[in-house]
């Protein structure tokens, strides 16, 4: 996947065998002003995670076929705003 700046989405493309060896290398890299990640929740996610099939995550995707932290929609102008 790569990040589309023109349409603020991940957009899925095939990596190249070249491309794919430097992600899997970067994978450890983060960035320093994150916060330490619980590793008692990482493992009971990861645990969790391992039993979901390809067809019941399949049945998940929205239509479009992304998943956004908030629905995306145009707010009317000419609509009042409350204070």
């Amino acid at each position: 996947m790569r990040w589309s700046t023109t349409e603020n989405l991940f957009q899925r493309q095939q990596l190249t065998p070249d491309e794919y060896e430097t992600r899997r290398n970067q994978r450890y890299e983060l960035d320093r002003f994150l916060g330490q990640y619980p590793l008692d929740t990482y493992r009971q996610w990861l645990a969790l995670s391992n039993h979901l099939r390809y067809d019941f995550i399949e049945k998940l995707i929205p239509i479009n076929g992304y998943i956004c932290s908030a629905e995306v929609f145009d707010i009317p102008t000419h609509t009042k705003r409350t204070e």
